[in-house]
């Protein structure tokens, strides 16, 4: 036993874990495709002219004036409302930025929100992190997680203490919730939708069955919608919107984010959380924690207000670009791995990834069990060392016994995944 934080110890963030640091570590000779991330703008996307142009000109005010028109009247609204930022906002956040994330969300649901229920975070990590933190009690932690889910918040709970109920994606009903298979006796449930690591889009038929689930048992729900913008040949429906829709009294937490979509500024660390139907005790905690931290970083504040300002054609022209070039890559690398023999995957809906199950030979198992590996563990370290391909195997997002599957984003280029398409052909043939 440590002398330190054990729960802390025990915590296991896959994301970053063994394989990624190993990729650190052969980044030193060689190059790395990281595909273990979701992190755009370190690929060949670029960020939006109107975002950058507005953070310089709010953090150098005499640049103003030299910036397209739509940005500096966005800047000088801006400047107006917030004299200096370089000072602490209110702990929520600013109250010009909070009013307009709430109305983005009233254009995204057609249903009122109010800003006093919007608080402007560092990424919605710390968002969930405070959530987190602010929920449980020492005699009543039980928390229903996704299965594969996103291993921020088994990680979280783990350091915490919490117990952990998991409920299983159905992989063959392109990664669905069996309503029927849900536990009635947790405190809260997370949603995570669009799905990571699975990129499958709920229904509002599934979403408003959920909510009428969390409803019936006094279930808070937490919906992770960090990908919302993510979404391909499908519709986004939110679980606020589900609730408003049919005056469900469901307690219900959402988190949005400016790292994913198609803003992909994941380290300007910009996000929201929305309260809807909290009750007054759990809302005075959830101040309290967020006075602790004083504020969420303005650049972050910013980025996130931005999501409801006027858009100019720059704009426009390179939302369309991202937005088709996403959706062009998720189906090629769908194409090229549903193609490649003992690999089976399903298309993607949204987010970033795909998470491809590995059919396992018996000379792979044999592989990974000398070598002391999980098979997925084996596979996707074998992918690194020999191709400088960084994934993430699935166990360490949770997984179906007796399964194997890895995440992989399709942000690379064109070029970078026909290399990663042809790589796992070849690891195949060595070592299955």
């Amino acid at each position: 036993m440590s002398k330190y934080n054990n729960k802390l110890l025990r915590a296991h963030y896959a994301v970053r874990g063994l394989l990624y640091n190993r990729a650190k570590e052969i980044a030193y000779t060689r190059k790395i495709i990281y595909c273990n991330i979701g992190n755009p703008l370190i690929f060949d996307t670029k960020p939006f002219t109107m975002y950058r142009e507005v953070l310089s000109g709010i953090q150098n005010p005499s640049i103003i004036k030299h910036l397209s028109e739509n940005s500096r009247k966005i800047c000088y609204k801006y400047t107006e409302h917030i004299k200096d930022f370089g000072s602490y906002t209110d702990s929520k956040g600013h109250n010009y930025i909070r009013k307009n994330v709430s109305n983005y969300i009233f254009k995204r649901d057609g249903f009122e929100s109010n800003p006093d229920n919007i608080y402007l975070t560092d990424g919605a990590t710390s968002a969930i992190t405070s959530i987190l933190k602010s929920i449980f009690n020492e005699n009543d932690n039980r928390i229903m997680i996704p299965k594969p889910e996103y291993p921020l918040y088994s990680a979280l709970c783990d350091s915490m203490g919490y117990d952990i109920v998991s409920y299983q994606l159905l992989e063959n009903k392109n990664w669905s919730i069996d309503i029927e298979r849900l536990t009635k006796n947790v405190k809260c449930m997370v949603l995570i939708n669009p799905g990571n690591p699975t990129g499958q889009v709920l229904t509002e038929q599934d979403i408003t069955n959920i909510c009428l689930f969390c409803e019936k048992n006094h279930i808070i729900l937490l919906a992770d919608e960090v990908y919302q913008e993510n979404v391909f040949d499908c519709e986004f429906v939110s679980a606020k919107k589900c609730c408003s829709k049919h005056n469900l009294k469901t307690q219900l937490i959402s988190f949005h984010s400016i790292s994913k979509g198609f803003t992909g500024e994941c380290g300007q660390r910009g996000g929201y959380m929305e309260l809807y139907n909290i009750d007054d005790e759990l809302t005075s905690i959830i101040d309290k924690s967020a006075s602790m931290g004083l504020c969420a970083n303005i650049s972050g504040q910013v980025l996130i207000g931005l999501l409801n300002e006027d858009k100019d054609d720059t704009y426009h022209k390179e939302y369309a670009y991202k937005y088709n070039l996403m959706k062009e890559k998720s189906s090629y690398l769908y194409n090229e791995l549903k193609n490649i023999p003992n690999l089976t995957c399903n298309p993607p809906n949204g987010a970033m990834y795909l998470f491809p199950r590995i059919l396992p030979t018996e000379k792979l198992i044999n592989l990974a069990r000398d070598s002391d590996m999980e098979v997925d563990t084996y596979y996707c370290m074998q992918l690194l060392e020999r191709y400088g391909i960084c994934c993430v195997p699935g166990n360490g997002f949770g997984q179906k016994e007796n399964t194997f599957h890895f995440r992989i984003t399709f942000l690379p280029s064109f070029e970078q995944m026909l290399y990663i398409s042809k790589s796992i052909n070849a690891l195949h043939d060595e070592i299955m």
